[in-house]
């Protein structure tokens, strides 16, 4: 301000220091510009608590008429706090000019809830008292007391606060006009169209009659899963402690806000974890908060471990010879982390920005919205054979439809105009139906796609996009067919069921270009009617007058007993003996395919398959092989077309059929375990010849389950691990969730002993673990065990990885009755082809990891195959790892999951490949790079995350292990930035770059947009 009073700092300091200190660390060091700040608005808040205090006091029922009005303007105490607030800097006096023109911009900024003429009056009042009393000088605390207790002060105060001529007033609109008129000057102003959009956001949330809003309307604008950060952030905004913000509270705040200035947002966070104001954090109060940031970001950990959290960041934070952190001590350790107070959000800052009118797009904007991303440049660049051969097909339909639809131009409609339409879509579309349907098989021949991928050939055919062609051609056929049937629908009611022998004599050239004419069709004349040449006598009702360009030989004519086939015998039975392989079941076999083919593919929809009634989609799904049976009986053509198809199609269901008769696929679980996140891992002897790929998957059927149900799952382990191959099933539908509960009193009755008790009792390490009742931590006490470096373990004998396979076989030995289960399989997947690749991106969310965890137990085993040992120390290394990794240079693994418990699946896996890192570093250590991310975590620039996580980073610093996942790689926070993550995969410039993606399907849509552009 303009006013020395309000910036002279040395007078602030001395006028501090001749304070009592309320804490002696305050008289060890001179309080920085940061904590002064913080002190002025602590000093603030408690002047206008206690000014509220004292007008409750003498106020009746929370009103204040002219006589107590009068009163609390003679109090002295009164005075000398409403000083105080105008005296923001503690110096002492006021300057005259100074404080009546901060008065004048003060009354500006009125709301309408205060007379802005009678406030004016009021500092005009004011302005000539305060000359009156003190001449030229400052304004000291007696003179202003002798100023506000002048006659007619208080009634003009009084007067600027009355509304509606009412003859007393509230304690908050008294209130208001105190905090609008002691407000203090910002160095940056909110602009006009702010605070039009801020005060509409304001009474947006105001309850009807209501001029201040309360801590349950306060939730609805700061989005908060943990009370702590909303009330503590409530109790900033309420600044004189009534329980209600008003307009010029929040205002006041926000106007803090927009100066976005560094240390506001600092002093505004250490306000959110100071609750009591003292000036100092203490340990107690940094775990409350670290608990509240743990609730936000849905993290859980034991109270020993926050306690510990909190005992880091606080021994860190905390100078010596102080009791606690202060305001300086926090920023400093902000400032550590570069950009994160310039980039910490405080969730509150988004108010102050209006929302931007949406801009009009242009006419080219809105077509290139429109238009699907699988046409746009990137993708038909990066996807040229996928692009290819759905070009092709996409060719082959039109060019079918076009070819049948000219051929068909001339069929007439019963009056003999042509072109009849319904019967030129009709066999159109039959057409097209013909080649999908065959194309629809060809892509559901598991073990020939398989052989084909093996071949190397996905890199010239779709092989990775079978279920995806599969999907789509199912659409056009479900599409096509209705469109099939509708036509023949109306043409057969408007044009054969009338007059059989009529239509197919007016279409008889059609007919004879099938190698016969009319005559030969086979159709069954109506009892009590006959086919009659027109030229005889008794053909009278047959009027051929209306087709002279036609030749008419004969006519079908019923006697009094006799009637044409009627519309349902048409389409429902044979009677008509017409069309079809076999004559006259072309309709009915019509019929039972549009149905199928409906059921089928309404019960394939997502809705159905991932709302946990997959078996609804399976059974529905068996129902194809009356689809193909009932489509030859329809089409005497078809099997022309799915005679090659079909015969292989038949060959794999004779092959699976043979190896399960035989038992080749019969096999047993030999071992179990089951996680609290829902998840079974199933791990299941390896069949007589079973051999696959990392990422391969496999059809399973455990008949003590269900009888007759497959399921499809990606196989979890390495193909170097030999005897067995493991599986990950997580309970999300009706068969899935039997699996676990089926194995899970399986393990409660035999699993008697854990991993963690082993390792105590072979090496003395204390693991306070419950069997079957997991901490949310549990799993990084296995990350932790297995985590030690080979090196180490050898030293002990690896009695510490005998000691863990023995405890994970446990349940192997502990299982006394053999579960059986029938493996069909193993099908090849995208992942298939890792070791093709270059520079592999390998990225999963939750579940779908279970390729990857494949590739990367095979990576391991692979290079402990080319692993060598000094055998006079324990110095290990690699060589080339070409000749086991082939063209593979690089793997970036991304694992990405909705909570920390998820990471318990692979653990053992993650820590094991960590452990190699640590052992051999060098080659395998830049091979391979591990991204951990949690989404349900807030990022470290949230306000309700940021000292949870810089309390974590230094544990991570302290003791080289992550706290989320017991992992040595550091956990992320948040959602990945994709573009930041491609950027940085391109920079590293290691050779083309192959994403590989299992999981949430909106987000392949964005990996694969990002992937088309590197």
């Amino acid at each position: 301000m303009d006013n020395e009073g309000f910036t002279d700092e040395t007078q602030i300091q001395n006028n501090l220091k001749a304070k009592p200190p309320e804490h002696h660390w305050r008289m060890k060091k001179r309080q920085s510009k940061l904590e002064l700040e913080a002190s002025k608005e602590g000093k603030r808040s408690r002047f206008l608590t206690s000014i509220r205090e004292t007008s409750m006091r003498f106020s009746d029922n929370l009103k204040l008429d002219p006589d107590l009005f009068f009163n609390l303007f003679s109090s002295r105490s009164f005075a000398d706090d409403l000083f105080e607030l105008f005296d923001g800097d503690s110096v002492g006096y006021l300057n005259q000019d100074d404080w009546i023109s901060h008065l004048r911009e003060r009354c500006a900024q009125n709301d309408g809830r205060c007379n802005t003429e009678k406030i004016e009056c009021l500092i005009n009042l004011l302005e000539a008292v305060a000359f009156l009393v003190c001449n030229n000088s400052n304004i000291t605390q007696d003179k202003f007391y002798q100023i506000i207790r002048t006659k007619g002060v208080s009634n003009k105060w009084f007067a600027s606060v009355e509304n509606m001529n009412n003859s007393e007033i509230s304690i908050e609109d008294f209130m208001a006009i105190i905090v609008l008129l002691t407000k203090q000057r910002c160095q940056l102003e909110i602009a006009e169209e702010n605070l039009i959009y801020l005060e509409s956001v304001f009474r947006s949330h105001l309850k009807e009659g209501q001029n201040e809003f309360t801590l349950s309307e306060f939730k609805n604008i700061l989005q908060s899963k943990n009370s702590l950060f909303l009330e503590r952030v409530f109790k900033i905004f309420d600044k004189d402690g009534s329980g209600t913000v008003s307009l010029e509270e929040f205002m006041e705040t926000m106007q803090q806000f927009a100066t976005k200035n560094d240390d506001f947002k600092i002093n505004f966070l250490f306000r959110v974890y100071d609750p009591n104001g003292d000036g100092v954090i203490d340990q107690d109060e940094l775990c409350e908060v670290l608990k509240a940031c743990m609730s936000e970001s849905g993290i859980k950990f034991a109270d020993a471990e926050v306690d510990n959290l909190a005992q880091v960041l606080y021994q860190d934070a905390v100078k010596g010879g102080m009791n606690g952190i202060t305001l300086d001590d926090l920023k400093e350790q902000f400032q550590r982390h570069e950009g994160l107070i310039e980039n910490l959000s405080l969730s509150i800052e988004k108010l102050l920005t209006p929302p931007k009118p949406k801009k009009k797009k242009t006419l080219k904007d809105r077509f290139l919205d429109l238009l699907p991303y699988h046409l746009s440049k990137q993708f038909l660049i990066n996807n040229r054979s996928l692009v290819l051969f759905a070009a092709v097909i996409i060719i082959i339909n039109i060019v079918l439809f076009i070819t049948r639809a000219v051929y068909f131009k001339d069929f007439p409609l019963l009056n003999g105009n042509t072109p009849n339409m319904f019967y030129v879509i009709s066999r159109a579309c039959g057409r097209i139906l013909l080649f999908n349907s065959t194309m629809l098989l060809v892509f559901v021949l598991r073990y020939s796609m398989t052989t084909l991928r093996n071949m190397g050939l996905a890199a010239y055919l779709p092989l990775d996009h079978n279920i995806a062609f599969h999907k789509k051609l199912g659409l056009v056929i479900f599409v096509s067919a209705w469109l099939h049937t509708i036509m023949h629908l109306f043409n057969f009611g408007l044009n054969i069921q009338p007059d059989p022998v009529l239509f197919v004599q007016l279409s008889a050239k059609y007919w004879a270009k099938e190698g016969g004419d009319w005559t030969t069709i086979g159709y069954n004349v109506p009892s009590g009617c006959q086919l009659v040449p027109v030229n005889q006598t008794n053909s009278s009702e047959c009027d051929i007058s209306e087709y002279p360009d036609y030749t008419i030989t004969h006519c079908q004519v019923c006697n009094d007993t006799g009637e044409p086939w009627t519309y349902p015998q048409w389409l429902f039975t044979s009677s008509p003996g017409v069309f079809g392989l076999v004559g006259g079941w072309a309709n009915p076999t019509g019929i039972a395919l549009i149905t199928i083919l409906s059921v089928i593919f309404f019960c394939s929809l997502s809705v159905v398959r991932r709302s946990g009634h997959f078996q609804v989609f399976y059974f529905t799904h068996l129902l194809n092989i009356f689809y193909w049976i009932l489509l030859i009986l329809h089409c005497p053509d078809f099997w022309k077309w799915v005679f090659l198809p079909g015969f292989i199609y038949c060959l794999e269901i004779i092959y699976r059929l043979i190896t399960s008769f035989i038992g080749h696929g019969k096999t047993k679980v030999v071992a179990a375990k089951t996680f609290p996140s829902k998840v079974t891992n199933l791990i299941i002897k390896r069949p007589h010849g079973f051999k696959f790929n990392p990422g391969d998957w496999v059809f399973i059927k455990i008949p003590e389950i269900a009888l007759f149900e497959w399921h499809p799952f990606t196989i979890s382990s390495a193909p170097e691990v030999v005897d067995s191959f493991s599986v990950h099933i997580r309970g999300v539908g009706e068969w899935t969730n039997k699996v676990w509960d089926f194995f899970q009193p399986e393990r409660q009755k035999f699993y008697k002993a854990n991993i963690s008790q082993q390792i105590s009792q072979k090496f003395g390490k204390s693991f306070k673990r419950k069997p079957l009742e997991p901490r949310p931590s549990e799993f990084q006490e296995i990350a932790k065990s297995l985590g030690t470096p080979m090196v180490q373990r050898r030293r002990k004998g690896s009695e510490l990885s005998a000691v863990v396979t023995e405890a994970y076989a446990q349940d192997v030995t502990s299982m006394k009755r053999k579960i059986h289960v029938y493996v069909d399989g193993p099908f090849g997947s995208p992942s298939s082809n890792i070791y093709r690749a270059e520079h592999a991106v390998l990225i999963g969310t939750g579940i779908g990891i279970t390729p990857f965890a494949s590739i990367l137990q095979s990576i391991m085993k692979r290079h402990r195959l080319i692993k060598k040992f000094c055998p006079n120390c324990d110095y290990a290394w690699t060589e080339d790892m070409k000749q086991v990794m082939y063209n593979l240079r690089k793997v970036d693994f991304f694992w990405i999951n909705r909570d920390q418990i998820s990471f318990e699946w692979f653990v053992k896996l993650l820590a094991e490949m960590e452990a190699e890192q640590a052992e051999t570093g060098g080659q395998i250590g830049r091979f391979l790079d591990m991204h951990m991310y949690v989404t349900s975590a807030l990022q470290k620039t949230d306000m309700k995350a940021v000292i949870l996580q810089l309390a974590m980073e230094l544990h991570h610093k302290k003791e080289k292990r992550d706290l989320v996942t017991g992992l040595k790689s550091k956990m992320n926070a948040g959602r990945p930035n994709w573009n930041k993550v491609f950027a940085q995969l391109k920079q590293q410039n290691i050779g083309k770059i192959t994403v590989f993606f299992c999981g949430n399907p909106s987000l392949a849509q964005i990996l694969r947009k990002l992937a088309s552009f590197i």
